[in-house]
């Protein structure tokens, strides 16, 4: 692992780790997840997965999120209903959002991204697990200007402890490089996927 991966895990492991000091204005982790009907909101983009929105993955209110800004930049493909917010992201910056519906049930996640600066910019994927004070990096992206879906992103649920409930994971994202300006919406999960 590179020195500056190194970095970036820290940080991120730090905000998340903080959350413990300062908690978001959320309920604790429980054992179930709503119940929604899923729908197949990539169909566009030729994924006919069904999904489900992630809790506060409307990006359109800030409690649902401890780091990054929120701007008035919605992707306009209005994926989660209408908004007008997304999470902003720039060189060094992360957030982690409230305990969320995805493990073993939920295997796969996938967003709405765009990147207003430099396209050598990184945004890296991450996730913890309640009790675990370490973050997963699950994926890194680059993104255009233009709003785009990211890709199908899969949480390796081999290496989830024994007894994670469905809604014991956060996930996080951070920004690395020069130019580094993303805006990320709409995160939705997967629930019947098996990977």
């Amino acid at each position: 692992m590179s020195r500056k991966l190194k970095l970036l895990v820290m940080t991120v492991s730090a905000a998340i780790a903080a959350l413990s000091a300062a908690p978001l204005a959320t309920a604790a982790p429980t054992a179930t997840c709503p119940t929604v009907t899923p729908a197949p909101v990539f169909a566009q983009w030729g994924d006919l997965n069904p999904y489900v929105l992630s809790q506060g993955g409307s990006m359109e209110e800030s409690k649902w999120w401890k780091g990054g800004t929120f701007v008035s930049d919605n992707d306009p493909y209005f994926l989660a209903g209408p908004g007008k917010k997304s999470l902003r992201l720039v060189n060094g910056g992360s957030a982690v959002s409230a305990w969320v519906c995805q493990g073993t049930s939920y295997p796969t996640m996938r967003f709405m991204v765009r990147n207003a600066g430099s396209a050598t910019a990184k945004l890296d994927v991450l996730m913890t697990v309640s009790g675990v004070s370490y973050a997963l990096k699950l994926a890194t992206i680059t993104a255009g200007s233009a709003w785009a879906p990211s890709p199908i992103i899969s949480v390796p649920t081999a290496l989830l402890p024994d007894g994670v409930t469905l809604s014991d994971v956060q996930v996080a994202f951070a920004a690395s490089g020069t130019g580094a300006d993303f805006r990320v919406d709409d995160l939705f999960i997967d629930p019947r996927s098996r990977g």
